[in-house]
């Protein structure tokens, strides 16, 4: 995966990753289509990286952003909360993008601490998850 930093455009993730030796990549959204340049960076997007020879895809992960719209907000709140519950029952409800989204702690768990963390950055767009 390839983190990226919550409410980056497709344009200034451009200008901050240097794709060099002339490899090409195209930039791809969640379900597949092509990302427009004024579209978020999301959890699940992913990087098609070509050197002509063969290609390699990178996946986005934006801490926080579950829901793969590249912003922290309420919705991802409420699904990760939802989310640790029912991983007790379920240990597969979240894909693995999903959870390393979730899991802002980084204690390899999707609990009341991550929520309370995502609570916190949904309201102050300062507030820090790393």
């Amino acid at each position: 995966p390839f983190n990226v930093s919550r409410n980056i455009s497709k344009t200034s993730f451009i200008n901050e990753v240097v794709v060099n030796n002339g490899n090409s990549y195209k930039i791809y959204n969640r379900d597949g289509s092509l990302k427009k340049d004024s579209d978020f960076m999301g959890t699940g997007s992913y990087i098609c990286v070509n050197n002509e020879k063969d290609f390699k895809n990178y996946t986005i992960i934006v801490k926080g952003d579950g829901n793969g719209d590249g912003v922290v907000d309420i919705s991802d709140v409420i699904n990760a909360a939802n989310a640790s519950v029912a991983l007790f029952e379920n240990p597969n409800v979240l894909n693995s993008y999903e959870f390393s989204a979730y899991d802002v702690v980084n204690d390899n768990n999707v609990n009341i601490n991550d929520v309370i963390k995502m609570a916190n950055a949904s309201v102050d767009i300062n507030y820090s998850l790393d």
